[in-house]
């Protein structure tokens, strides 16, 4: 029996025992054994996807990305086109995103990590669950055979409320270590999420600045036109006003 099927049988149970007990105590239990069904298998399969290839993942896109970016630098430098500050600055953004990337994977490796921790310790709780809910189901069924006996009612009365102090008790402390686990897991891939967003913001667009001499490697000769060549003012017949000429010229 797997960890959801386990924690869905102990719900069930419970949730009977509770009826045949009839005291507020039972009742308690089986609402709590019921916010604490969940699926642990599930769990796992989503650290898988977490975690990158080289931690026992399925994740390849980080990895695959810096090698696109290495790639793509390499292109840059080689192609001739980008020169001086241009290309100093791309590298230098270059450089700051590949190391965010590294830090982002080993983020999302400690989440998937952590996810998969959180798996273990409900696969565990689902079964303490499930035999607390087979001892209330067994003490349910000897109190519902005992009730119709005045004597043996009184006596199992009392005896229930011992065994049902007992077992509250526990069930507060898995439901508080549940929430606990809960509530760090939450935080952590809420970071994740974070920081994430973060590093995709990391990398803006950078324009090349091109030299001369790459604009001459252009073969467009119209693209070294100077601005102002021949500047000066020139009469617009259609409107009657003069107007800045802005026929520029090589």
């Amino acid at each position: 029996m797997n960890g959801k099927d386990a924690f869905s049988a102990a719900a069930m149970m419970s949730l009977t025992a509770a009826v045949m007990i009839a005291q507020p105590w039972a009742f308690y239990v089986a609402a709590a054994f019921g916010t604490l069904v969940s699926n642990p298998e599930g769990m796992d399969d989503s650290a898988t996807n977490w975690r990158s290839t080289d931690q026992n993942g399925v994740t390849t896109e980080l990895n695959k990305l810096v090698e696109e970016l290495e790639e793509l630098k390499t292109q840059l430098k080689e192609d001739g086109k980008w020169e001086g500050g241009a290309f100093q600055s791309f590298s230098g953004v270059h450089g700051s995103f590949v190391e965010s990337i590294g830090q982002l994977k080993n983020i999302r490796d400690e989440t998937g990590n952590a996810v998969s921790s959180t798996a273990d310790f409900m696969k565990i709780v689902s079964y303490i669950v499930l035999a607390i809910a087979g001892v209330m189901l067994a003490w349910g069924i000897f109190c519902f055979a005992t009730r119709w006996h005045p004597v043996s009612a009184v006596t199992v009365y009392g005896m229930s409320a011992a065994l049902g102090k007992a077992i509250l008790a526990a069930t507060k402390k898995i439901v508080a270590s549940n929430w606990k686990k809960t509530a760090v897991l939450a935080g952590i891939m809420f970071l994740a999420v974070q920081y994430t967003q973060m590093t995709g913001q990391m990398f803006p667009t950078v324009d090349p600045i091109p030299s001369e001499m790459s604009v001459l490697n252009t073969g467009d000769p119209t693209s070294m036109r100077q601005p102002f060549t021949n500047d000066g003012l020139v009469y617009d017949e259609d409107t009657g006003q003069l107007r800045p000429d802005t026929n520029l010229q090589v």
